[in-house]
């Protein structure tokens, strides 16, 4: 990035070198207001056409666009973003359906997002993601797009399923963010995690996590927009009801109090609703001790 005329260019190596030079190196905050600044901000121009853009996305959602500029001020727009090589979002479909039958009457509408498309290029990047209120994905490169999202809007980041044996559980991590997260660090976005678990998992035989596509239940975005995104749920200032209502979410970077906190965990637990339709280890009739 440039700043005062001076460019910085670092490249890390994944793995466990990444979290003590990043830290040091980059003021995140300082960053995201340059770049979203340049590009955006200060930006006439592109200010204009991301709005135009989230207009035409609330229309193409309700198959007839809005007609006047208030209608769209009412409406939030969650992204989810899928890819088309690896780590595909395979039962992506039946999210978007959750979101339109559960949030419709909250003025709630989610959009697929995927960067991997013939039409991604740098203009559509910043438009697409500087018109939504709440980005959900797989851990990957895709979700860096968030810089270019608004003040307050919250990434929600999947946390791939990495067994004891796996190589690479910096991306799963809960007790601190994960590399991704760093970027957002102290900045006026909201970013949280949810560990998928080995449901999630579609071909058991891929041992590169990187490389396995993956589904998510539906519940889990219905959690993650009630949560941070609806009238009754939504990111606010009250750090202790954040958390209750974050419950199953590692909280790397909220705003709540006045100030930026970080309520990381040191385990997951797993929602006990899901023991109602299956038996797995982690339900409290299968705990011992």
């Amino acid at each position: 990035y440039t700043d005062n005329g001076r460019d910085s260019t670092t490249g890390y190596k994944p793995g466990s070198d990444v979290h003590s030079h990043l830290d040091n190196d980059v003021d995140w905050t300082k960053l995201r207001h340059i770049l979203r600044g340049h590009v955006i901000s200060e930006n006439i121009k592109m200010k204009r056409l991301i709005k135009s853009h989230r207009k035409a996305m609330i229309g193409n959602a309700n198959k007839a666009r809005t007609s006047r500029n208030g209608d769209a001020q009412k409406y939030r727009i969650v992204g989810l973003a899928q890819r088309n090589f690896r780590r595909r979002w395979r039962n992506i479909e039946d999210a978007l359906e959750v979101c339109k039958k559960k949030f419709a009457r909250h003025n709630i509408i989610c959009v697929e997002v995927n960067l991997e498309r013939d039409e991604s290029n740098p203009m559509w990047q910043v438009t697409t993601h500087g018109a939504l209120d709440m980005l959900i994905g797989i851990h990957g490169a895709q979700l860096t797009e968030a810089i270019w999202m608004k003040s307050g809007a919250v990434v929600v980041e999947l946390l791939p399923y990495i067994s004891k044996v796996d190589y690479g559980s910096w991306v799963s991590r809960i007790d601190e963010e994960t590399p991704l997260g760093i970027i957002f660090r102290g900045t006026d976005l909201q970013h949280v995690g949810y560990p998928l678990g080995d449901e999630s998992l579609i071909d058991r035989n891929e041992s590169k996590w990187a490389y396995r596509d993956f589904n998510v239940e539906p519940r889990i975005v219905q959690e993650a927009i009630q949560s941070f995104l609806t009238k009754e749920g939504g990111v606010d200032d009250d750090c202790k009801h954040l958390r209750k209502r974050g419950a199953n979410f590692s909280l790397y970077n909220v705003h709540c109090d006045g100030v930026v906190q970080h309520f990381y965990r040191s385990h997951w637990l797993k929602p006990n609703s899901l023991c109602k339709k299956d038996r797995h280890w982690w339900c409290p009739e299968n705990k011992k001790g």
